[in-house]
């Protein structure tokens, strides 16, 4: 009975010997077929795989096979914003890295470093500028005790993205300066000869600018908007200095505007240097003045895209003139420079907490579905379908701007993230949130509500920016119809309401500057196209349009 049980215990030797052997065989072909999924851009396999090669390494104790898979994957983690899974990967490499330095006896900075990093482009990437600080200080920290040239460099090149990532352009500049002046005290790169084969070129860091020039070209938009994370103004007195660059040889990039309205994503291929780029999102935001005539040249027709994603103001021509010296001494460049660092501050709050979703009533949502319904019956029968895709996206764009009076109005709370505030209209977490993380105060999601005045207040310029649309509509050429509707004309019935006589019509038609045979003209055609309906003899009111 003995010879059995000692060929069991050799077979079982056996197995764990030829296991023993093929574990870090097993980590390096995890790693390898995760770079083969990364080149094919199958980036959830290359997460998984790479998941699965920190795993491997981890238990054979390879610190830094295993932290530099463990990076890999975070950086996928982040890509997708599955931000709970990269910090819980992070904690467990923190564990692994603690374990090494009780084993080895020895501080493995550079992996402290690596994974300190990871954490600063999360919290980065959350914009949080707050725990960043902190993640960038722990950064300093390590690099000083570790007196390494080459964590040195990195550190300089992270400050410098997170210096231009938060606004602070001043201590980004200096740091830039920094890189600058090491690689001149090392040697310039174009000398260096034979010796360029092994040595690392130079990187330019991303040149982060918020306000973007309008006079650019087609792959120049794109880079500022890339280096600048996706976000960026572009404030332009003169209209044409876009319309010109969009017309030029290089320009072309009318379709970046369009994109911009629905934060689509951008990305770029340059054959020359095989460069590849993407933003997943983006949010642009434009601003421009100038004639009819530049609208004209900016816009080409309804159709263009363009039209139906801007808000638009007229303002009539200088009739009278003004005293040029009322004003005193006002200095309205310090007011706007007031302003602008009173918004940022509120822009860092809000960017610290995370994501805020504005959240309706059942009540808003009604009162909204029926105030849009009722515009685009009126618009379909004065303009036709020229301004159906106008009035979708001024709904949109009264949403966001909804949202902004409700993120202001929540930093008007006296510590609004408390989460047991007494203020109704406080932030209150997510849903989806775990109940764990809001324990732990780890809460990214809020969602806010909008005051009923508030409401009101912003519904209250839907027919305004409606009308100074129409006005715009009748500088382009038409594309389907020979008549369009006139702005005064559209001022002139809701300035009557629902439900007016004969005799009240032509009061406000005198009262407007408006001929009374004119107005009377109007009302017969939009009676016939069944705008208005006559209730009984010498009075009419404006037909309704269901709400399903």
């Amino acid at each position: 009975m003995k010879t059995p049980i000692v060929i069991i215990a050799i077979m079982l030797c056996f197995n764990v010997l030829s296991q023993a052997q093929t574990t870090p065989n097993r980590g390096k072909e995890l790693k390898e077929q995760a770079q083969n999924s990364l080149s094919q851009k199958d980036y959830i396999k290359a997460r998984y795989l790479f998941k699965k090669a920190y795993e491997v390494f981890a238990a054979r104790e390879d610190y830094p096979q295993a932290i530099e898979c463990g990076i890999k994957a975070n950086g996928f983690y982040i890509r997708e914003n599955f931000y709970k899974e990269g910090f819980e990967l992070c904690r467990s490499m923190d564990q692994l890295v603690w374990a090494g330095e009780q084993k080895t006896k020895k501080t493995l900075y550079d992996l402290r470093f690596l994974i300190t990093k990871e954490r600063l482009q999360m919290y980065i990437a959350l914009k949080n500028p707050a725990q960043a600080k902190l993640q960038l200080d722990k950064l300093e920290e390590t690099a000083k005790l570790a007196k390494n040239d080459s964590i040195n460099e990195d550190l300089l090149y992270t400050k410098t993205n997170y210096y231009y990532t938060f606004g602070l352009n001043t201590q980004g500049d200096a740091c830039f300066r920094k890189l600058i002046l090491q690689y001149k005290e090392k040697k310039n790169y174009e000398l260096l000869g034979k010796e360029r084969v092994n040595t690392e070129a130079p990187q330019m860091p991303p040149n982060k600018m918020f306000l973007i020039s309008g006079n650019n070209s087609g792959t120049g938009i794109l880079q500022n908007i890339m280096d600048a994370n996706g976000t960026g103004l572009i404030c332009e007195t003169e209209a044409d200095t876009i319309a010109s660059a969009i017309s030029s040889e290089y320009g072309h990039w009318s379709d970046t505007l369009r994109k911009a309205f629905d934060h689509d994503r951008l990305s770029y291929n340059r054959r020359t240097d095989q460069e590849y780029r993407e933003v997943k999102r983006i949010f642009l935001a434009v601003l421009l003045s100038g004639t009819p005539a530049q609208v004209r040249a900016l816009i080409p027709s309804a159709e263009n895209g363009l039209f139906s994603r801007q808000l638009f103001y007229y303002m009539h021509g200088i009739y009278t003139w003004a005293d040029q010296f009322a004003c005193g001494e006002i200095d309205l460049d310090e007011i706007f420079r007031s302003i602008g660092r009173d918004w940022q501050l509120k822009l860092d709050i809000l960017k610290e907490h995370g994501i805020h979703t504005l959240r309706l009533t059942d009540e808003q949502k009604k009162e909204f579905n029926a105030l849009f319904s009722d515009l685009f019956f009126r618009s379909d029968i004065a303009n036709g379908n020229e301004m159906r895709s106008f009035i979708a996206r001024l709904a949109v764009n009264i949403c966001r701007i909804m949202s902004t009076i409700a993120m202001l109005r929540v930093l008007e709370i006296p510590q609004p993230y408390q989460l047991k505030s007494s203020d109704r209209y406080a932030p209150v977490p997510d849903k989806e949130i775990p109940t764990d993380n809001v324990k732990d105060g780890i809460i990214t999601r809020w969602d806010i509500t909008i005051t009923p005045e508030d409401f009101k207040a912003v519904l209250g310029l839907v027919k305004p920016l409606y009308r100074h649309a129409t006005h715009i509509l009748s500088f382009l050429p038409s594309s389907e119809i020979p008549h369009r509707a006139n702005a005064d004309r559209d001022a002139f019935f809701d300035a009557l309401g629902d439900e007016f006589t004969r005799t009240q019509l032509t009061e406000q038609a005198t009262a407007m500057g408006i001929k009374p045979n004119t107005a009377l003209s109007w009302l017969r055609r939009l009676v016939k196209k069944g705008l208005f309906v006559m209730k009984e003899k010498g009075t009419y009111v404006r037909a309704r349009v269901c709400v399903c």
